[in-house]
């Protein structure tokens, strides 16, 4: 595709403009269709349109993928029916900006649940950027005001988008075990079957509010569209070309960058308005997931283990699901 030689710079922008537009959007959309319904409907385009691009990996793969369907099961629930569903659910009664602003913790709860379900070591810098980041969580989540904490008067949405994250972090812990194992777009599409699957019959609850669809303006069904494709598919693979150019590390940053666009899209499309509490909890957690997921935070000579040596940091999983290594640059002076 000519989109893929664009600089991994502007791969990783669209991206992540593509992502922030699903919390902009998503709240747009969750004020005419019901949540889990809406979520349902997207992950079926998504479905749709990636079908064909991955059925013949799944027919390939099939008996690996029959070995795995537990923990294909577990990432379909967690992952893609469960974070996107409590996200919908969670834009009825928060802002997209507080939306996109806890989802920026987001790694320090996988840093958090791989301690506890991999038992990989925590270093002491990663604990003080864990403990950063739950403060600004903690910041947004009182709106600036700590006299809400005697009280704990939080919002439902924000409330929902920690479970929401904390679902993301259970799907990437499994995803980091079992991941590597199975073919990347097959695995995503079998998902994606097993969501829509969980996420049918709780959506049948809402069946009341399906006349919704019939009086859906065209600007609600290009949105629709979007959500379905753009975020869903499109942000992915724009993602993953440019990881395989720059790799994982070098391309987070970029996460950072939703937060920025969520906000520009809440007070243009949404008229919602920036305030110093996203702006003070923002800077902290974004700083706690600096320290706690940074290579090197601080300059400091040390041995790196066999998980930071240059050959590890620069690999990444190909477009057809094999982990492909680079080897490391030689000092010729050596």
């Amino acid at each position: 595709m000519a989109t893929f030689r664009l600089p991994p710079s502007l791969l990783l922008s669209l991206a992540t403009l593509f992502w922030a537009g699903n919390f902009a959007f998503g709240k747009v959309l969750v004020a005419t269709l019901p949540p889990i319904t809406l979520s349902l409907v997207r992950w079926s385009l998504s479905f749709l349109v990636l079908l064909p691009f991955a059925w013949r990996d799944v027919r390939d793969a099939l008996p690996l993928l029959r070995q795995h369907a537990k923990p294909l099961l577990t990432m379909a629930v967690t992952g893609v029916a469960g974070f996107n569903a409590l996200t919908y659910v969670a834009l009825q009664s928060t802002t997209a900006i507080n939306a996109a602003l806890m989802n920026t913790a987001a790694p320090i709860v996988v840093l958090a649940l791989s301690r506890v379900l991999l038992g990989e070591r925590v270093k002491p810098v990663q604990l003080v950027g864990i403990v950063l980041s739950c403060a600004g969580v903690l910041w947004i989540l009182v709106g600036g005001d700590l006299h809400r904490l005697r009280t704990l008067t939080f919002h439902l949405g924000d409330v929902l988008m920690l479970v929401a994250i904390t679902a993301w972090g259970l799907y990437s812990v499994l995803m980091k075990k079992h991941g590597h194992l199975l073919p990347q777009r097959a695995s995503f599409l079998v998902t994606i079957a097993m969501a829509c699957a969980l996420l049918f019959p709780l959506a049948a609850t809402e069946r009341a509010e399906w006349d919704a669809f019939l009086t859906l303006s065209p600007m609600a069904l290009a949105l629709l569209i979007y959500v379905g494709t753009f975020p869903s598919v499109i942000a992915f693979l724009l993602w993953n070309r440019a990881v395989m150019i720059i790799g994982p590390s070098r391309a987070s940053i970029y996460l950072n960058l939703i937060v920025l666009f969520a906000a520009i899209l809440g007070a243009l499309v949404l008229g919602e308005r920036v305030t110093l509490a996203h702006v003070v909890g923002g800077i902290l957690v974004m700083g706690g997931v600096y320290l706690a997921t940074a290579p090197t935070p601080f300059r400091w000579s040390r041995r790196p283990t066999q998980f930071e040596t240059p050959e590890v940091r620069s690999s990444f999983v190909a477009g057809d699901g094999k982990t492909v290594t680079r080897p490391a640059k030689r000092n010729p002076n050596k």
